[in-house]
């Protein structure tokens, strides 16, 4: 009985370069791939029907999710900015009465605080991303 051996002469068996493949498949969403849709249709009648219902309650709910963010996030983009210019209107009025009052230094510093955060609002507005 006669072997083989490799090329460092220890007796070792000489084996062959073996090849290996691999093969991956990614699915994304709610609906399986047409062969195995197709599998569980013939494994359980009615199956793909209700997969299919299950996929459009599932887009379906989602695009209610994603109207409410949208509305959530356009009235917060709108409401920060108005509410902050109503606040520095307030404490400019607010100076501007109390200065009249006599009270010169307060009504200074809420005039300046007013000012400023209307400023701020503005200069905030214009660096925001346009869409």
């Amino acid at each position: 009985m006669s072997s083989k051996t490799n090329n460092s002469g220890h007796g070792l068996p000489q084996s062959r370069p073996s090849q290996i493949v691999a093969t991956r498949q990614e699915v994304s969403g709610p609906l399986p791939v047409s062969s195995e849709f197709a599998g569980y249709e013939a494994a359980f009648k009615g199956a793909a029907d209700r997969i299919l219902t299950m996929a459009e309650r599932e887009a379906t709910e989602r695009h209610r999710g994603m109207r409410g963010l949208v509305r959530s996030q356009s009235f917060q983009s709108y409401a920060g900015p108005v509410l902050g210019f109503a606040i520095a209107a307030i404490a400019l009025f607010l100076g501007y009465d109390l200065a009249k009052s006599g009270k010169e230094l307060a009504g200074f510093a809420s005039i300046a605080t007013g000012a400023l955060s209307m400023a701020g609002s503005v200069i905030s507005a214009l660096r925001r991303p346009r869409d």
